[in-house]
């Protein structure tokens, strides 16, 4: 294989594994909001629920800083590449730790996701069985 199409296959897989990440906040806030109790002037999240639902909250602000993060930093490295004359065609190599903070905001967004889902698996077998 070569090192091209395993980067290829590892933007392909780290784009899908953000996608459903994102998809499985919005499912959980989904499941949360079935949870919840209404009355006719507020909403009130059963104190089980609060901990999923910050979860889910900050795995969205990872995913968002990801991105953002991502955006500013290979445009950066873009335009200096730019300013000294490269061609798209042409090799260039940057600092891999560029992408240390990329990878750390991508591991806590899936790792927030997983304890979001874990506790709200908790919330509802205990719902389920004990109640």
């Amino acid at each position: 294989m070569k090192l091209l199409e395993l980067k290829h296959d590892y933007y392909h897989f780290s784009s899908l594994t953000s996608t459903v990440v994102r998809q499985l906040n919005f499912a959980g806030f989904g499941i949360i909001w079935i949870f919840n109790s209404r009355s006719l002037e507020k909403i009130h999240l059963p104190n089980e629920l609060f901990y999923p639902s910050l979860f889910i909250i900050i795995s969205l602000g990872f995913d968002l800083l990801q991105y953002v993060y991502a955006t500013i930093m290979t445009g950066y490295q873009h335009r200096k590449f730019e300013k000294e004359n490269k061609k798209d065609e042409d090799d260039v190599k940057y600092n891999k730790m560029w992408n240390w903070p990329t990878n750390f905001f991508f591991s806590m967004k899936i790792l927030s996701t997983l304890i979001a889902y874990i506790l709200l698996l908790l919330y509802i077998l205990v719902t389920l069985f004990v109640d």
